[in-house]
């Protein structure tokens, strides 16, 4: 996936001198699983003016900014969307009326807070609060998106994303997770990473892009069936596949999903 959030992405910006392992680990002593949970996980420090929409079994996701979604949402018969941020300072209150008038929850994207020095995090979740401000107060705010696929980023490391997922989660939310197919698969012989811990989302980028990840449906399918961790199968419906010479078969890949795995489209509205 790329283009997560419009407009220039930060660099890490400096080196990540300090361990990062005494800190998660006291972190995650307080953490819970969440999997449980039917709308954002604990006690929200912001009064939430309607109950909360309550979060499906099985999520039928798209990623896509707002100005993109309503389309999205009626052409996929989608339930949620993982909003990309366009822009800190738009104001999400008309979208949060169609949210929830519409029944679909929201599970913004937010890795790009974490992207950057520690020290910055604060700052970045502050501006992460206000935008998000109409969505919580309409009860769609489902949870948020942190790093995406961060393993395919050679500076970011596992404690860094674990990290970042604690954080998201200690502010009582829960975390939609992503990882690239060859950090994952026992295949692939390199780094073969689990599930984060204390996410209620996983999905796994499997399909070809740009020709540097080979993988065809069915290959993708055998994956699937081997890690029932992998609990949302991300579906190629975008460019990027096609541009790589892959034929899309909807179809194929939501039979991967079945009845039990919740579905997140990478669509034309994602681009």
């Amino acid at each position: 996936m790329k283009a997560l959030v419009r407009g220039a992405r930060p660099g890490p910006g400096g080196g990540w001198a300090m361990s990062w392992s005494v800190l998660l680990i006291l972190a995650l002593t307080g953490c819970g699983q969440g999997e449980e949970v039917t709308g954002p996980m604990g006690e929200s420090t912001q009064d939430v003016s309607t109950p909360p929409l309550l979060v499906p079994s099985r999520l039928r996701a798209v990623w896509a900014p707002a100005t993109r979604a309503q389309t999205a949402v009626s052409r996929l018969g989608c339930n949620a969307v993982l909003l990309q941020v366009e822009s800190w300072s738009d104001d999400m209150t008309g979208y949060a009326s169609w949210s929830r008038e519409r029944g679909v929850g929201a599970i913004p994207y937010v890795g790009q807070c974490f992207e950057a020095p520690r020290g910055t995090w604060d700052g970045c979740w502050a501006r992460v609060e206000a935008w998000s401000r109409p969505l919580r107060d309409a009860g769609v705010l489902w949870g948020y998106q942190g790093l995406d696929e961060p393993a395919l980023h050679d500076w970011v490391s596992s404690g860094l994303r674990d990290l970042s997922n604690v954080y998201i989660r200690a502010r009582g939310f829960d975390v939609f997770a992503t990882e690239w197919i060859e950090y994952v698969t026992d295949r692939a012989g390199t780094r073969a990473l689990g599930r984060p811990p204390g996410v209620r989302w996983y999905g796994v980028t499997c399909y070809a892009y740009g020709g540097r990840t080979p993988w065809h449906v069915q290959g993708c399918a055998e994956e699937y069936a081997r890690h029932p961790d992998w609990d949302t199968v991300v579906i190629p419906e975008g460019h990027y596949n096609l541009a790589a010479g892959y034929p899309y078969d909807q179809a194929r890949w939501e039979a991967i999903a079945g009845s039990t795995r919740s579905v997140a489209f990478w669509s034309v509205e994602s681009e």
